[in-house]
């Protein structure tokens, strides 16, 4: 009986092995020294692609110095073989973006006998995630310049409309010679009417790509390229989806936008330490998406400016991300609002209607 569980052990441990080799985040075992115990293939090929992993086994912290310009002594590796656990941490490396982990290892004795660092190259979802921004970068300046249009050409036109009137009105008293001027005089505000009015209707029916999509898939592309952006201020980001959605007809483009300001507008009011939630559900006739953060909340007298362009609380705000929301929200015949308190639960609620056949 003892050499058929010695056969089965072993074959386990070959799987492990083989499991610990395949494994696409770079794995590290280093003892109390800094000696290194171990490691996976995915480690040497993004730290030490030019040597082997028994080449690298018992190698020590001058050899970590000398190779990467990592001191061992104050390293995350280093802390965690002292018993701290050090989680999300994100660092550049020759060229890529790695987020790493690292815990004590212990004995059968409760004793740290070394640590277990692991790194994930995130390097994609970063790049992704700054394409991103550079691409809502510009769909903020279109929004904005549209939602400003709209602003400036409201406030002129409501004054040329009672300066009309009164010219109107001298225009039907006054001699011929001071009529024919007036007439010039009303021309050009009929042009500048039209003028406006074209201005308006170009930003109420600004042109968007909409399309039967899955808000869900939206969501889950957009959460881990902000996950290293709340990690980094110790939030959680937690998803609860409904996975039984219908498809509704999205701009993907500007819900991206939508979704990822209001997580940054979350990870602002929060600060250090919180939870971001994302849900969806349905309801009879729409899609609802919530945005919640366990931040500082929203004094109740801000409630109904908020979504004013240019109106913000913060030092280094812009008063443009919850303007913009509402606009993208607008442009797909939904609702936006908001609940909170001062130093409670912040939540926004969008819902888009379902229409066509996206319902089916």
């Amino acid at each position: 009986m003892v050499p058929e569980f010695s056969s089965r052990h072993m074959d386990e441990l070959i799987r492990l092995r083989q499991i610990y080799n395949l494994c696409p985040v770079a794995i590290l075992e280093l003892d109390t020294e800094g000696i290194l115990v171990g490691a996976n293939k995915t480690f040497r090929d993004i730290f030490y692609p030019e040597y082997t992993i028994e080449q690298l086994r018992g190698k020590g912290p001058d050899f970590l110095k000398e190779t990467t310009g990592i001191d061992w002594v104050g390293s995350p590796s280093y802390l965690a073989s002292q018993g701290t656990e050090i989680s999300n941490l994100p660092y550049e490396f020759r060229g890529r973006t790695l987020l790493l982990n690292a815990v004590p290892l212990w004995d059968g004795t409760g004793e740290i006998i070394g640590s277990l660092t692991i790194n994930q190259d995130i390097t994609k979802y970063e790049q992704e995630r700054m394409e991103h921004e550079k691409a809502l970068a510009m769909l903020d300046r279109i929004n904005l310049i549209s939602e400003l249009v709209m602003g400036v050409a409201h406030e002129i036109r409501n004054p040329l409309t009672v300066i009309k009137g009164y010219l109107q009105i001298m225009e039907k008293r006054s001699t011929s010679v001071m009529g024919d001027q007036l007439k010039v005089v009303l021309s050009e505000l009929e042009r500048v009417e039209q003028l406006i009015s074209n201005f308006l209707s170009l930003s109420n029916n600004k042109a968007t790509k909409q399309a039967p999509t899955q808000i869900n898939s939206i969501i889950k592309h957009i959460v881990p390229m902000i996950l290293s952006e709340a990690n980094m201020h110790c939030i959680e980001i937690e998803t609860r989806l409904d996975e039984n959605l219908p498809l509704i007809l999205l701009d993907e483009k500007e819900i991206t936008q939508l979704i990822l300001n209001l997580l940054k507008n979350g990870i602002e009011a929060i600060e250090q330490q919180g939870v971001i939630i994302v849900e969806t559900s349905r309801n009879e006739d729409s899609v609802c998406l919530v945005v919640s953060d366990s931040g500082c909340g929203i004094n109740k007298e801000y409630l109904d400016k908020i979504f004013d362009p240019f109106f913000t609380t913060k030092d280094n705000g812009t008063g443009l991300g919850l303007s913009v929301c509402m606009g993208i929200v607008r442009r797909h015949e939904g609702t936006l609002e908001v609940l909170s308190q001062k130093n409670q639960e912040t939540k926004f609620i969008i819902t888009i209607p379902i229409k066509g056949k996206c319902s089916a």
